[in-house]
C-alpha cells in the first residue's frame, strides 16, 4: 500500500484505501475520509479540541454507526450517545451505565499496581492491567473507534 504524505507529515492519500483525499481540522486532527467502499469517517471537534462527534456514513449519506460525546469540565467522557460515564476524584472511571446489550459495570482500583477490577462478576473477578500512568481499557463496544 502507497501513502502520500503532506507538508506535515500527515497521511495525506492512500491510493486503493482511501478514495480522495484525507481532511485535517484547523487544530491537526483527523477530520475525515472516504473508503473505497465509498464508507466514510467524520468527526468534528468542540472549543477545547475533544472530540464531539465520530460518524461513519455509508452512500447516500446513510448514518452507519455515530459516537456522540459529552464531557466534564474535568474532561472526562460522562455521556457517549446513551451510556453514561462517572469517575472519582483521580479521574479513574467508577462506572458505566450501558444501554442495549450490554451490561453496567462498576470498577475499583488498586493505587499501588494500578490494576482495574471488574465486579460484580458470577464467575469470578476479571482483571484488567493498566500502564504505570493510568489504566486504559479497551472495550470494542465503548471505543470503536479510537479518539
Amino acid at each position: 500500500m502507497a501513502y502520500v504524505y503532506d507538508g506535515r507529515d500527515r497521511i495525506r492519500e492512500m491510493p486503493g484505501f482511501i478514495d480522495g483525499v484525507v481532511s485535517y481540522a484547523a487544530n491537526g486532527r483527523l477530520a475525515g475520509y472516504t473508503l473505497e467502499n465509498r464508507v466514510s469517517l467524520r468527526r468534528e471537534y468542540d472549543d477545547k479540541q475533544r472530540v464531539r462527534e465520530i460518524v461513519w456514513q455509508g452512500r447516500g449519506n446513510q448514518e452507519l454507526a455515530a459516537f456522540r460525546l459529552w464531557y466534564d469540565r474535568d474532561d472526562n467522557v460522562v455521556q457517549r450517545n446513551g451510556d453514561s460515564f462517572s469517575y472519582d476524584g483521580k479521574h479513574q472511571l467508577l462506572s458505566a451505565g450501558l444501554t442495549g446489550d450490554e451490561a453496567s459495570e462498576e470498577f475499583t482500583h488498586d493505587s499501588e499496581i494500578r490494576t482495574l477490577r471488574v465486579l460484580p462478576d458470577p464467575v469470578g473477578e476479571k482483571v484488567l492491567s493498566g500502564a504505570e500512568d493510568g489504566v486504559s481499557l479497551d472495550w470494542g463496544s465503548i471505543w470503536a473507534t479510537a479518539i
